[in-house]
């Protein structure tokens, strides 16, 4: 059986830039995501509990809490993996 040896060649430096801007890339989509995931709970939280109701009161600032935890949690790892969104 003969090998088949392909004369396909490309610069080292190209691809580990085009890999390492992907990674980059899907690591911001990664945080993007997360944070619609926070805001979309927050919402789901609130939703439906009028506004001068006294289980709003009593609920929506732990909810406005639980929100800006993730949301400083979220962008904590972006810092670490160096994403500047």
């Amino acid at each position: 059986m003969s090998e088949h040896v392909s004369n396909f060649s490309y610069d080292n430096d190209d691809l580990a830039e085009s890999l390492e801007d992907r990674y980059y890339r899907e690591r911001q989509e990664h945080i993007r995501a997360e944070k619609r995931d926070a805001a979309d709970e927050y919402l789901e939280t609130m939703r439906g509990l009028p506004t001068s109701s006294s289980e709003y009161r009593l609920e929506e600032p732990w909810a406005w809490v639980k929100l800006r935890q993730r949301i400083r949690s979220i962008n904590d790892r972006a810092h670490q993996w160096g994403i500047v969104d």
